[in-house]
């Protein structure tokens, strides 16, 4: 799903049809909540069916059967029916999902769906939103976004292929890096400078106006995005006062403003 940059950026967040108001998550909330529950939220969204299995299996020394299924059960793995399974998973979602939507998120059993501020009453049941097992993809997809972390690629359900040798190709394709991407994630150690708390730290040290008073006004995707913009301008000081001292020809005096893909 395509967002737009300022979108983004927004404190107000943007619509998401069928869902509601989507927002990046403010630091204070994460620093009220607990930076802890806030990973998990990561977690959470970020989990496919294989890695929920393969972590019941760590968790509690059952066979993983994962490995044992066919490729078109595989295929049919639904991750939101899978974690819907369980009350405390539900109770995780509605935590994970509170980072990004404003107001109340409530479970609905009788139609296994989550509801964004519900309202009931003796007659009907409305709502400014409603997660379920068909959405549950472009959500995860939209909240890693506004939290400044590329969503791992999932093949569309609705894609449309040319011929049925052309799908087979191409959700083999698909497949394949999905797992490359699983397998990734599950090596692949965090850089510590990257991290958010060294983030907050540095820019509230170096940023010629936030501060720890200050900063925590600020939104996850504001926070990433400051910082990038920060380390251009290191190198923009650097290139304007070599420039200044020795003069050159190459010398872009419009690259404060370049976007930063």
């Amino acid at each position: 799903m395509k967002i737009a940059y300022f979108d983004l950026l927004s404190p107000y967040g943007f619509q998401v049809d069928g869902v509601g108001r989507i927002h990046s998550p403010i630091l204070r909330d994460i620093a009220q909540k607990g930076y802890k529950e806030y990973q998990y939220a990561l977690t959470i969204l970020l989990m496919s069916p294989k890695e929920y299995i393969e972590s019941i299996s760590k968790a509690t020394g059952m066979e993983n059967f994962y490995e044992k299924m066919s490729q078109a059960e595989r295929d049919g793995l639904n991750i939101f029916d899978m974690y819907i399974r369980s009350e405390s998973n539900i109770k995780d979602i509605e935590k994970a999902l509170s980072f990004f939507i404003s107001g109340k998120i409530s479970f609905y059993e009788k139609r296994n769906v989550f509801l964004v501020n519900p309202m009931f009453s003796e007659e009907s049941i409305s709502a400014d939103g409603v997660i379920n097992s068909k959405n549950w993809g472009d959500v995860c997809e939209v909240c890693l976004k506004s939290a400044y972390i590329e969503p791992p690629n999932r093949p569309s359900p609705t894609k449309k292929y040319k011929n049925e040798f052309t799908r087979k190709k191409f959700e083999e394709f698909y497949r394949k890096k999905a797992a490359y991407e699983e397998k990734k994630r599950s090596t692949q150690k965090a850089n510590p400078d990257y991290e958010l708390a060294n983030i907050i730290s540095s820019l509230a040290t170096f940023h010629n106006s936030l501060n720890m008073a200050n900063i925590w006004d600020l939104t996850v995707y504001q926070v990433h995005d400051t910082f990038a913009r920060q380390r251009q301008k290191e190198y923009i000081d650097v290139s304007d006062h070599n420039y200044a001292v020795w003069g050159g020809k190459d010398h872009k005096m419009d690259m404060w403003f370049k976007h930063i893909s």
